[in-house]
């Protein structure tokens, strides 16, 4: 309080015009706008850690990797790098949210709740590099197949010959007639178990570390 020159301290006198329980209320929810202006930062901070994390551990992961240059392009016969659009698809599928948040003079509760990927895998398999179109107009799921079939035989009567073929897409291998293909085991995939929760629950740690930290 500042006060005027000269003032003495023995002639001031204050009156409190409110009530204890409105100077606490008015106090208690000062205190709740600023807490939750907290979580908001907080909330934005891990929305953009985790999408960078997830661009990180996809970009890392063998299906990944394998879909660049290694024998998942050339047994799917991909004539593109799908990649690209694969990991930010996923990674800006992040949604990050508080929910039941509650405040008193005693404690803070809040829950946080972090989502990665669709179940369904929508954002995925809408997208036009989800699947490749054979010179006979034969439509190749692969990325369904990648991500739902396991170790389930997808195409009967044809196998994967690798090698340098001049009408390969690829230009690593073309498919031939005889024995059957299904998506190679060390890659393969289900709806509950599949290269990106795979890649999400090899970075659970950190996942967890970003949201300590920015809380």
């Amino acid at each position: 309080m500042l006060l005027p020159f000269g003032l003495q301290m023995s002639n001031l006198k204050l009156k409190i015009i409110d009530s204890n329980s409105k100077i606490e209320k008015s106090i208690l929810g000062a205190s709740e706008t600023e807490i939750k202006n907290i979580f908001q930062k907080a909330k934005t901070k891990i929305h953009a850690e985790i999408i960078n994390l997830m661009i990180k551990a996809l970009s890392d992961s063998p299906e990944i990797l394998s879909l660049q240059s290694g024998s998942l392009k050339y047994d799917f016969g991909l004539s593109f790098d799908p990649t690209q659009e694969i990991i930010y698809a996923v990674a800006n599928s992040t949604y990050v949210y508080f929910k039941n948040f509650r405040f008193n003079k005693n404690s803070v509760t809040n829950i946080l709740s972090v989502y990665i990927q669709p179940e369904d895998f929508r954002n995925l398999l809408n997208s036009g590099s989800a699947q490749v179109i054979t010179s006979d107009g034969i439509v190749i799921p692969w990325l369904y197949w990648l991500l739902t079939a396991g170790d389930a035989v997808v195409v009967t009567q044809y196998h994967v010959d690798y090698g340098s073929y001049n009408a390969s897409r690829s230009g690593g291998a073309i498919m031939k007639p005889g024995g059957v293909f299904k998506v190679d085991s060390e890659f393969s995939g289900t709806v509950d178990d599949n290269f990106i929760t795979r890649a999400i629950k090899g970075y659970e740690s950190q996942i967890t570390d970003i949201i300590r930290t920015s809380l």
